[in-house]
């Protein structure tokens, strides 16, 4: 007689035939949408500081960037016209470039970035970027009184970035020098000044009165009280002497120059007073076989003149 099995023990082969038949799957569920993509990151700039009146490109870095990103420069979370972005280029998911304008009264500040996408999606990357006051031009006044053997044209301060006058206070690096021309080039080749170019004049006795093509002051923005300074003066006629010095270390304590902060002018503006010390001398350096050497004669050669920072020019 065939063998009759219990339903009972049917059961559980038919659990395994329907698992091995995909008869576990989980029901349907409801309707399924693509995840909408998110906005953009912005997480970093390069360079990530610039100084007042300039026009640079900055690298801009994050994710989610597209083609027609704009980047956008912010104040205290809104947009400043004095910091004005020229063109956004795309370069790749995650970089853009975008030009700048900086103006000259820009908020010295942090800013933050703020990126766009062509499709109206923003990110905002929170200050990124800092500006700083920018390069203040430098107003130079030489003291032509008795006994100074570096003298002016008589025709007033040499204000930088006026009449082909050349200064400026170098503090955006955090160098502090500061650096004066009378003229951008030479007295022949400078742009003019009511028809005649500015002039500063150094007699240095037996090497004759000289043209001044440039002064470099070192130092003077880290000044909070009179200090010693070295001090230079660059010649046209570098066959005479490339460069008169006053160092610290030749003459003993104290040295040959001095550089005093004397607080702010009438306007406002910060003012250093420079001036050889006594005896005044000063050292005449040429190019002595391929090195820049003094040529061992000390000569007097008082100066003095005041130093003035200008936001103005």
């Amino acid at each position: 007689m065939p063998r009759i099995h219990s339903p009972r023990r049917l059961l559980p082969l038919a659990l395994v035939a329907l698992l091995a038949c995909g008869g576990s799957q989980e029901a349907p569920s409801g309707p399924s949408f693509a995840k909408a993509p998110s906005g953009p990151t912005v997480t970093a700039t390069s360079p990530d500081t610039a100084v007042q009146d300039t026009t640079l490109d900055v690298q801009v870095t994050g994710s989610g960037f597209d083609v027609g990103s704009q980047a956008e420069w912010l104040l205290a979370g809104a947009a400043d016209p004095r910091v004005h972005t020229n063109s956004t280029r795309y370069v790749s998911r995650t970089s853009l470039v975008a030009n700048i304008t900086i103006a000259k009264d820009a908020v010295p500040a942090s800013y933050s970035v703020a990126v766009t996408t062509s499709g109206g999606k923003k990110g905002i990357g929170t200050e990124l970027f800092v500006i700083q006051l920018r390069d203040p031009s430098a107003i130079f006044t030489v003291d032509d009184g008795a006994g100074m053997m570096v003298t002016s044209d008589g025709r007033g301060a040499y204000v930088g970035n006026t009449c082909g006058v050349g200064g400026r206070i170098y503090i955006a690096n955090g160098g502090g020098d500061a650096v004066f021309n009378p003229y951008q080039t030479s007295p022949v080749t400078s742009p003019l000044c009511g028809g005649v170019p500015r002039v500063v004049n150094i007699s240095l006795g037996a090497l004759g009165v000289q043209s001044v093509s440039a002064t470099n002051v070192a130092d003077v923005d880290h000044l909070a009280t009179s200090r010693v300074q070295d001090l230079g003066f660059g010649l046209v006629n570098s066959n005479v002497c490339q460069r008169v010095k006053y160092n610290v270390e030749v003459g003993g304590a104290g040295g040959q120059a001095l550089v005093t902060y004397t607080g702010l002018d009438g306007l406002g503006r910060r003012t250093w007073v420079a001036e050889s010390r006594a005896p005044h001398v000063a050292g005449c350096y040429k190019t002595i076989k391929g090195k820049l050497a003094w040529d061992r004669v000390q000569r007097v050669v008082p100066f003095r003149m005041t130093i003035t920072e200008d936001y103005s020019h």
